[in-house]
């Protein structure tokens, strides 16, 4: 066998004198009187090698990296190969298969021992409480964050003092992306981003270094908490699903390098395959959590993240999502801004439905045609987007990546942006008036007016152009977090045959 440069198969020519990462080497056979056949000296790879890297250093517009053709091996720079062969190592997901190990199993059988299949039942749920629990705690600080800031805000707000709004609100905001920013660049580098591809690189055999680490855990929390509290324009759905590794990787092993904890439990789950398994539970536990979707975080994990699957660990996995989101909407229910709304149980569709649909809209044949022409519109604008995204990214990691202190400018300016918006753009939409408004106690006991150390939900007539339903006669759960921001204050207008007040509200939608 000799190594060839140029080998054509059924027609499709491969070029391969020294194999780019991604794409195989071409051998062909030869005989002992056969001439071989002629190098070029390796000129048509160093070709596609120089263009591949041209189009990244060179020009933003180049054609041939990011929109290729799908039939074409995508080309990897110079650098991207350096980047692949430096930092990054495989897995061996290959199960034990040896004598030792095969009677290591009969020895455990004949003890009792090999019954673990509560265990692995007990762990994963485990994953999917403790998931649960860091959604609640994540969304109640934000909620915190964020309604601090507006208290600061509004009496500024009210004076029409829109200037001051505007520093205290970028003041505010950068205060806390500085701390979000610093936690990642500075005390763990291995939290930056959403730390989703590093888990879906894990999952398919690639190893990366800390990103199941227990200091990585800790800051990516505060660091979520810090970025999406100051308005930052981000979510923490993606961070959720790296943590949610984190905590699979965690408890089912019982030890911690970082934190020099190395506990004699679950022992048995100490081998690459079972610690896979379970990132792949905490994955879908993050996704069920931090969308209230037990079933869509068991797809997510099966059909995105795991190369690796049995019918045994989608029901585990089922089982976690749903601890997860069991243990979520019933704290989330029962508290806003860690104040306590006497609901324990209630499982309120507010807090456990993130896109809950309120509107019928009647339904027409015709309306398949504008259907049709927003999915093409939507499908090239995507494509668009594609292409753009990769090279804004491949551009901003040669320039903004590099330097510690251009990425954290780079933070800063977008949050001013962003702040900016915040305080200018409510301006631009009407109040919205909610008529014959009143306060529905919790307990009878409770005052006929509404608390002012808790949040409430009012009940109402009418609420802009939308009119109740004579068969129901109000709108239910208004809640009382709806921001008046510039609208006129609440009116007393009446009373109710009870003694509670009847009020009309105006608020602003888009700052609520």
């Amino acid at each position: 066998l000799i190594q060839c440069d140029n080998v054509v198969w059924s027609g499709v020519e491969m070029a391969n004198e020294e194999p780019l990462l991604g794409e195989g080497t071409a051998y062909m056979e030869v005989g002992p009187d056969d001439e071989p056949p002629q190098s070029d000296g390796g000129g048509l790879r160093h070709r596609r090698q120089s263009i591949a890297d041209a189009n990244v250093d060179k020009n933003f517009f180049a054609w041939g990296r990011d929109f290729e053709s799908a039939k074409m091996a995508h080309q990897f720079t110079r650098e991207e190969q350096h980047t692949m062969k430096t930092n990054f190592e495989s897995n061996n997901y290959y199960p034990q298969n040896s004598e030792v190990y095969r009677k290591q199993l009969h020895k455990e059988e004949e003890m009792g021992q090999a019954g673990d299949s509560w265990v692995s039942w007990a762990v994963m749920g485990a994953i999917g409480t403790t998931m649960g629990l860091i959604s609640f705690f994540v969304r109640q600080t934000v909620d915190v964050i964020s309604e601090g800031k507006y208290t600061l805000v509004e009496p500024l707000v009210d004076k029409g003092n829109w200037f001051g709004a505007w520093i205290v609100t970028v003041l505010y905001s950068l205060l806390f992306i500085i701390i979000s920013v610093s936690l990642v660049i500075f005390v763990e580098p291995a939290a930056a981003s959403s730390g989703i591809p590093e888990v879906i690189a894990y999952l398919n055999g690639v190893h990366v270094k800390k990103i199941f680490n227990a200091k990585t855990l800790v800051v990516k929390f505060f660091s979520v908490i810090c970025s999406v509290g100051s308005g930052y324009p981000v979510g923490p759905e993606g961070p959720m699903i790296h943590m949610g590794g984190m905590i699979g990787a965690g408890l089912s092993q019982g030890r911690s390098s970082t934190l020099g904890v190395d506990l004699p439990v679950f022992e048995r789950f100490r081998n690459v395959k079972s610690r896979r398994d379970f990132i792949t539970g905490g994955v879908a536990c993050g996704v069920a959590a931090a969308f209230g979707a037990p079933v869509g975080g068991l797809l997510f994990a099966m059909e995105e993240v795991a190369s690796f699957w049995s019918q045994r660990l989608g029901w585990m996995i089922f089982f976690g999502t749903m601890c997860a989101v069991f243990v979520s909407d019933l704290f989330n229910s029962s508290f806003e801004g860690y104040v306590y709304l006497k609901t324990f149980g209630s499982f309120d569709d507010k807090n456990t439905i993130l896109y809950k649909v309120t509107y019928d809209v009647s339904m027409h044949m015709l309306a398949l045609i504008p259907t049709i022409v927003c999915g093409l519109i939507g499908g090239a604008l995507g494509t668009v987007f594609t292409v753009m995204n990769l090279k804004i990214s491949r551009w901003r990691k040669k320039v903004v990546a590099p330097n510690k202190y251009v990425r954290i400018f780079d933070v800063l300016v977008i949050m001013v942006i962003y702040a900016s918006l915040t305080v200018f753009l409510p301006k631009g939409f009407d109040c919205v008036k909610a008529t014959n408004c009143s306060y529905v106690p919790f307990d009878v006991g409770d005052s006929l007016d509404p608390p002012e150390d808790q949040p409430f939900f009012y009940t109402c007539q009418q609420v802009g152009k939308q009119t109740a339903s004579p068969a129901r006669g109000y709108f239910p759960n208004l809640p009382s977090s709806v921001k008046k921001y510039a609208c006129e204050e609440k009116k007393v207008v009446g009373a109710t045959s009870t003694g509670h007040h009847v009020y009309d509200i105006e608020y602003n939608d888009m700052a609520t």
